[in-house]
């Protein structure tokens, strides 16, 4: 029983001492002194759209909560006007108010185009970051594309150049197109789309597609004609054959230095 009492005093003397070490190193909490005006995320996932149009939250925050303060921001890569601003570059955030959502709308959307633009913050907002914060985010860019309603449909086969192998592919079908999802194509949960155009030429947006261990993410775009542009070559009708010419590529390095090679990849449909 002594043993058990000795044991159980260190343990109290030793639990005050660490509760005492904790209280000498806790500091003053920090209050902020600027309004810190900041987007919340500078690269939102990708939206996919089911119809024409669909509206975007962007959530824009401030350090501050008394009293009102006006942001300004602009849009930069909208010439086309898919995106549509209600606020038209200002918000106001009201007395205790630290959160304001931008509900901006893409319109106007094609089927299977993804389109981009970013928000920017003006210069006198990002004058008001908190330097010991360090954590304003003055640029959000903003991707949305209008999906496919896509079907199930029999399994495909595939052989790929670019990785030396073949196998069975389970594949979705576009409703009303000849557009075709390959699922988990070249790494698991990364799909890749290929469509078929009235006219039998093939196409494969630039589009992830795996991930390497030294460049990570590894896109392909169609490179039939050794130009980039998505062209991946011509489908002939009753072959069920699809054969794609692939450029594997570093996206930050470009189609050219960062490409591992132009490649044939032949789906062969059910």
């Amino acid at each position: 029983m002594k043993s058990k009492k000795t044991l159980f005093g260190l343990i109290v003397m030793v639990a005050g001492l660490m509760a005492s070490c904790n209280q000498d190193n806790v500091g003053a909490t920090y209050t902020p002194t600027t309004q810190n005006i900041s987007f919340e995320i500078e690269k939102p996932d990708q939206i996919l759209a089911k119809g024409a149009s669909v509206e975007i939250p962007i959530r824009v925050i401030r350090a501050l909560s008394d009293g009102s303060y006006t942001a300004h921001y602009t849009i930069s890569g909208n010439e086309n006007g898919y995106f549509i601003d209600p606020n038209n570059g200002s918000i106001t955030f009201e007395a205790g108010q630290t959160i304001f959502v931008i509900n901006l709308t893409a319109q106007n959307m094609e089927l299977g185009e993804e389109y981009e633009c970013a928000l920017n913050l003006s210069e006198e907002d990002i004058a008001t970051a908190d330097e010991i914060l360090n954590n304003v985010i003055s640029k959000t860019v903003i991707k949305v594309k209008r999906d496919y309603e896509w079907e199930a449909c029999e399994d495909g086969y595939f052989y790929s150049e670019s990785f030396d192998n073949e196998w069975t592919e389970k594949l979705e079908k576009a409703v009303g197109y000849n557009t075709y999802k390959m699922k988990d194509l070249f790494e698991k949960g990364v799909d890749v789309i290929v469509s078929i155009k009235d006219d039998n030429t093939i196409e494969v947006k630039s589009q992830f597609a795996w991930t390497d261990n030294t460049y990570g993410k590894i896109s392909v775009i169609g490179n039939y004609d050794n130009k980039n542009t998505g062209f991946a070559g011509i489908y002939v009708p009753g072959e069920k054959k699809v054969r794609m010419y692939l450029n594997h590529y570093v996206p930050s390095l470009g189609f050219v230095d960062g490409s591992y090679g132009t490649f044939e990849e032949v789906l062969f449909l059910p």
